[in-house]
């Protein structure tokens, strides 16, 4: 009966103009040296070498083959072109290739307004900038330039910082970073309580210069970001302005940071609010060597 079938199929094959080839079906055969052969003497070892050989090269070819490439079509400086998930770019080939390579431009985002550079002097908490946020605005971008004012290369020398206040509003995270498209300025931030404890510092991103950190802030509390070029004289919230009751202790001074720049302020407070917290912040932050933390009381 199978014979029977075998020619009636030929013949099909035949009548419809297709020729009959003798096509050999490929043997699938476990690899000996993975398994317990009954007779190894009648493996062919040479053979079964040769055929780990071809697979290990295929593998490595197939591993070694370029990722794919995908320029975004969104136009340079737009918006809107492939922002959500049904606006998506289709990349042709991923999934079936585990590689892809895209290359394109991230546009700023027009709904955070731009404001013209603060003015000078913001370098310490009692004179920082006041961004409004929130009750003016949710956000903002703005420039500025470290190294300027009157503490700065044409000034004194010792050191420009940029100082911001905003507020915080109930159930946000807030984020602060900055941007040096050109330029070896090496950025850090520091955020600030109204009580001149640290709560947040930050230094590089991953491969670049600029600094970035993401906090949730208290409501109704007043905070202060510093942006600065890292260095030894980053911890001096409020030596500009002698204010009391920043980073002291009662009836006395207290200094953290290096030798080189401490920050300075009486007090008359009833306790101190430079707590071990802070002085430990600045001791693992401070690039300078010899930083220290200290509370002197003065004399009766």
């Amino acid at each position: 009966m199978g014979k029977l079938l075998a020619l009636v199929a030929a013949a099909s094959l035949l009548m419809s103009g297709q020729a009959v080839a003798d096509e050999r079906v490929p043997l699938i055969q476990a690899d000996p040296l993975l398994t317990f052969p009954s007779n190894p003497r009648n493996v062919d070892w040479a053979q079964v070498a040769r055929n780990r050989a071809a697979k290990a090269q295929a593998r490595v070819q197939k591993q070694g083959k370029p990722p794919l490439t995908h320029a975004e079509r969104e136009a340079v400086g737009t918006n809107g072109g492939n922002d959500t998930l049904a606006k998506a770019e289709r990349i042709t080939g991923f999934g079936t290739q585990k590689k892809v390579t895209v290359t394109g431009n991230l546009a700023p985002d027009k709904t955070i307004p731009t404001v013209p550079a603060f003015a000078e002097t913001n370098d310490a908490i009692p004179l920082a900038s006041d961004t409004g946020i929130p009750g003016s605005r949710p956000s903002l971008r703005t420039s500025g330039t470290i190294g300027d004012g009157p503490h700065g290369s044409a000034g004194d020398r010792t050191g420009d910082f940029d100082f911001y206040r905003l507020t915080g509003a109930a159930g946000t995270s807030v984020t602060f970073e900055t941007s040096t498209p050109t330029g070896d300025l090496d950025t850090f931030l520091i955020l600030w309580d109204d009580q001149g404890a640290i709560w947040s510092i930050a230094d590089n991103t991953p491969g670049t210069t600029d600094a970035r950190m993401t906090v949730q802030l208290m409501p109704g509390r007043t905070f202060f970001v510093q942006v600065g070029a890292a260095g030894a004289h980053a911890f001096r919230p409020t030596r500009r302005s002698r204010a009391p009751g920043r980073v002291s202790a009662p009836k006395g001074r207290t200094t953290c940071g290096s030798p080189a720049a401490r920050a300075t302020a009486t007090s008359t407070t009833t306790r101190s609010t430079c707590a071990r917290a802070t002085c430990s912040a600045v001791r693992s932050a401070v690039r300078a060597r010899g930083s220290r933390c200290t509370t002197r009381r003065a004399a009766r």
